[in-house]
């Protein structure tokens, strides 16, 4: 992997149009489907992966409040919410590697941080398999699983802050170099 979904990135970049295919369904997607996720039964309980960080407590009475609709949630945890992280995933990296491209020289080093989504988009997936267990487990409070799916959440959410910090440098030095390729 060291080299080969980096350059696989790189290669999808030089489409533009993928990456702002993959942004606009990206944005349509959220708009459309948050209103209608909020408006489910159970869609007024701060999820715990829009959380920073939580407790293995909080994790407990957060799925118990969720009630009769755990099931419901469930299903759109494995579905709503595995779709969610493939599509920012691949736009955070594609728009990583075509911003690095006008950022870095050929052959820097700091072009291999366009994968760093992907490390958000594995902890979403580990986060959601985590709630999951908890809501089918419940009753039943496994520590392990409640503070797997605390930790998957807190370095989800690091992987994005960094992500997007990453973003905001490739801007600045592709805006500094004249958005020119491979300068």
């Amino acid at each position: 992997m060291p080299r080969k979904i980096p350059r696989k990135f790189y290669k999808w970049a030089e489409k533009g149009w993928l990456i702002l295919t993959l942004a606009a369904g990206l944005v349509v997607y959220l708009a459309v489907t948050l209103p209608i996720l909020q408006a489910a039964p159970g869609g007024d309980i701060e999820a715990l992966d829009a959380q920073i960080f939580y407790t293995p407590e909080k994790a407990f009475s957060t799925v118990a409040s969720y009630g009769m609709s755990k099931q419901l949630w469930t299903f759109l945890y494995l579905t709503w919410d595995i779709i969610t992280p493939i599509l920012y995933t691949l736009t955070f990296s594609l728009s990583l590697s075509w911003l690095f491209q006008r950022s870095f020289k050929p052959k820097s080093n700091f072009k291999i941080l366009n994968v760093i989504p992907v490390g958000a988009g594995i902890f979403d997936i580990i986060e959601n398999i985590s709630i999951v267990a908890l809501f089918i487990v419940y009753p039943s409070q496994p520590i392990i699983v409640a503070w797997v799916g605390a930790f998957s959440t807190l370095f989800k959410v690091s992987f994005m802050g960094v992500s997007v910090l990453l973003i905001l440098i490739g801007l600045v030095l592709a805006a500094v170099n004249k958005f020119r390729k491979n300068w």
